[in-house]
């Protein structure tokens, strides 16, 4: 019988891959044949090289992931849409306005939105309660509708890099102002009928405006370079030529909506009265050139079509001028004495200040003697 212990042996050592001698026999030193290795060939030193099967070979294995298990290292190439230089998808907002940041109101409805976004490919803009608009490419500039009643209307927009990237998100209000002031008050500084090339005009506010006034002259046309603009409640007029003149005035609110025109009206008349006859009446003819009589009357004629004779004043024999008084067409005149010939003066104004002038004379005669 083989010796248990000496298989083993050669087992283990065979599974260790190395070469071992053994020794036929008992542990014991016997020689009973039936306790050596397969027959007896008369040999009992036996040399045994013990290797692994192929499948156990001990070799080294060099272990390599799977194809879907590779540990290399993967850039992502970004596709043309998210190419960036500055190699990230953060967007940062810098400025965002409706219309000029200085404005805090509006007279339209169509605006323009100024963006100012760092690395913003996309955008989305929507109005106060509304539905947002389709994400577009990024404008720096970008027409808006603005929706809604008179008031603060507020403009949210929403600005990303690319989809699924960050969105960064600003919001900007307006005044939508669409009704303007109300007509100022114009008046005149002086009468109706003037001479004055130049006459004043002052209007007043009656609310709704910032006190910036605009103003033409006869044509309601505020388009044309003969427009005054001023923040004066007074102002002359260009220079006016004969006839009547309308002063249109208008006021503008914060939005830029101008009011309607108040008015007034002025008539410039350049023109003095037209003598049309004068007259020294006596008993003795209307053609006399001296009179016995004392006093006498005067009859005079003018005509003025436009302004109309308003005043006169009268200054007998070169001494001082009357004091103006009501125009009149005829009146009495005093011929003092001595008998020598007595001169009369007349000057006859009209309502726009013009005046016109009329001089004559009669011979006092204490002699009564009738002209023929």
């Amino acid at each position: 019988m083989r010796n248990p212990q000496a298989l083993l042996l050669v087992l283990a050592v065979g599974l260790g891959g190395c070469s071992l001698i053994v020794e036929g026999g008992s542990p014991g030193g016997t020689d009973d044949p039936s306790d050596s290795w397969g027959e007896d060939t008369g040999e009992t030193d036996t040399e045994v090289t013990t290797g692994p099967t192929t499948d156990q070979t001990d070799t080294e294995v060099t272990t390599g992931p799977t194809t879907d298990q590779t540990d290399t290292e993967v850039t992502t190439i970004p596709t043309t849409d998210e190419t960036d230089p500055s190699n990230t998808d953060t967007v940062k907002v810098l400025a965002f306005s409706i219309n000029d940041p200085k404005d805090r109101y509006t007279a339209s409805r169509n605006v323009q939105l100024f963006s100012e976004v760092g690395n913003a490919r996309w955008m989305r803009l929507r109005n106060e309660n509304d539905w947002w608009s389709n994400w577009e490419p990024f404008q720096k500039i970008r027409a808006w509708e603005l929706m809604g009643p008179e008031g603060s209307l507020e403009v949210t927009a929403e600005f990303r890099f690319a989809v699924g990237s960050p969105i960064a998100t600003a919001k900007d209000s307006i005044v939508l102002d669409l009704t303007g002031p109300k007509a100022p008050t114009v008046e005149r500084e002086g009468p109706f009928y003037t001479n004055n090339q130049n006459p004043f005009f002052v209007w007043t506010s009656n609310g709704g405006g910032m006190g910036e006034y605009r103003a033409t002259v006869d044509i309601e046309d505020f388009t044309s370079t003969e427009v005054l603009y001023t923040t004066a409640t007074r102002a002359p007029m260009p220079t006016l030529g004969h006839g009547l003149h309308t002063v249109f005035v208008q006021e503008q609110d914060e939005a830029g909506n101008w009011s309607e025109s108040g008015l007034q009206t002025v008539f410039v008349d350049l023109l003095g009265p037209t003598y049309q006859s004068f007259e020294i009446e006596t008993s003795m003819g209307m053609f006399c050139t001296y009179t016995a009589e004392n006093p006498v009357r005067v009859s005079m004629a003018f005509d003025d079509v436009d302004a109309g004779m308003e005043q006169m004043q009268t200054r007998f024999e070169h001494r001082e001028w009357s004091d103006w008084q009501p125009y009149a067409s005829s009146f009495t005149w005093d011929l003092s004495p001595p008998p020598e010939w007595k001169a009369i003066e007349v000057n006859v104004r009209d309502a726009a200040g013009n005046i016109s002038y009329v001089s004559s004379g009669i011979y006092r005669d204490d002699v009564y003697e009738r002209c023929m």
